[in-house]
């Protein structure tokens, strides 16, 4: 079981996570996200004195000025710069100032200093489209997902897969032939980004979370997994999930995820499987299962985990070559951004510039009806770990 774990996370390879905080600077607009694997995560708290504290340099506000507006003491401010700078996240000057070694995307300067270029997005969707045959073909053989048609899996097939989280441990070493960087222990890159509305994440940016459960894992793939309609990661709320399961059911997030998966692959194996109306009535809620309580979503072991990492394989070689051919350009922009004025480094930058360009190619293969986005907005798909 554990050696299978570890396969597992390391077949997943990068998670994009959001992290939902608040500061200065319309700071309820502003959210962390980080491209992470496994224990590679931040060791600091990325809370409100944090994004504070970052979005207050990125303004040109001094500390001072922080500590003045009266949301946080100069001692606590202090504090916390110094676990910035022992993070690595942070870096002194020689004149005292700090520069950050992330980059803070606001939705004024990103589209000029991390442009997505149409005919880029044009390309790209034409070479998915040319590779859909051989993608259509693989993906007739994926065990689990006999029940589900490709339609319905094409975000999960064309964008997680061939794109993120299958495809981007392989970009980073074609492109950047580079590990992430080490900071606090961990190797992860982060962000703060800024957000055009509620509801959709920052710049509309498809990410993939992942959920690790006994013996099971749970993913979920979309830009609005955290604001958008509630899902088998966020849950309703104690009440609702109370009213539905039960006075003396445990309503703990933890347990009723490992409830509902469980639940779920026993009507995999059974639509006649006897579970709770409780349960039942969340699964469809979410998407999940139909009126004749029939999964809606992919549910698959290790074979087929190894099967989509072939299908991203199969693809790598042709996007690596074009992203290689546009990488002068990209770097002709980076060196004239303020992320490498300010010390971010290039592979800092091409990574987020990355998840930009894939979800709009993304977007794009939606409006052209390659890519079906669900009813329940996100992707579900269930990971057996133990048979």
């Amino acid at each position: 079981m554990a050696a299978l774990t570890k396969q597992f996370l390391a077949l997943l390879g990068a998670m994009l996570l959001s992290v939902p905080a608040s500061a200065q600077l319309s700071s309820e607009n502003f959210e962390f996200k980080q491209i992470s694997s496994g224990e590679n995560r931040p060791g600091i708290s990325l809370d409100a004195l944090t994004q504070d504290i970052i979005l207050a340099l990125y303004s040109g506000d001094t500390l001072a000025d922080l500590a003045n507006r009266g949301e946080h003491n100069r001692a606590d401010i202090d504090a916390r710069v110094e676990v910035l700078v022992a993070e690595g996240l942070a870096t002194e000057q020689p004149d005292a100032s700090l520069s950050l070694a992330f980059p803070v995307m606001t939705l004024a300067e990103t589209p000029q200093s991390m442009p997505v270029s149409p005919a880029l997005i044009d390309d790209s969707v034409a070479l998915i489209v040319a590779h859909l045959p051989e993608v259509r073909t693989a993906y007739a053989q994926l065990a689990g997902f006999e029940h589900v048609s490709f339609e319905e899996s094409s975000l999960l097939i064309l964008s997680n897969v061939l794109l993120d989280n299958w495809q981007i441990n392989g970009i980073e070493a074609d492109i950047l032939g580079t590990e992430r960087p080490s900071r606090g222990g961990g190797n992860y890159y982060l962000a703060l980004m800024e957000k055009s509305g509620p509801e959709e994440e920052a710049f509309g940016i498809y990410g993939n979370h992942f959920t690790l459960l006994d013996g099971l894992a749970l993913g979920l793939y979309g830009n609005r997994r955290y604001s958008g309609p509630a899902n088998i990661i966020t849950l309703p709320d104690t009440e609702t999930l109370t009213a539905r399961l039960g006075p003396d059911a445990d309503v703990s997030s933890a347990a009723v995820r490992q409830r509902l998966a469980e639940t779920l692959r026993a009507l995999h194996r059974d639509p006649a499987h006897e579970a709770a109306a409780g349960e039942i009535a969340l699964l469809r809620q979410f998407g999940l299962i139909d009126a004749d309580n029939r999964v809606l979503i992919p549910i698959f072991g290790m074979a087929t985990y190894e099967a989509l990492s072939d299908m991203a394989n199969a693809f790598r070689p042709e996007l690596a070559a074009l992203l290689q051919a546009h990488l002068p350009e990209l770097r002709s922009h980076y060196e004239r951004s303020p992320y490498a004025t300010h010390g971010v480094s290039f592979e800092e930058y091409f990574i987020w510039w990355y998840h930009l360009y894939y979800s709009r190619v993304t977007d794009a293969l939606a409006e052209r009806g390659e890519i079906r986005i669900p009813a329940a907005v996100n992707t579900t798909y269930l990971g057996v770990l133990a048979e």
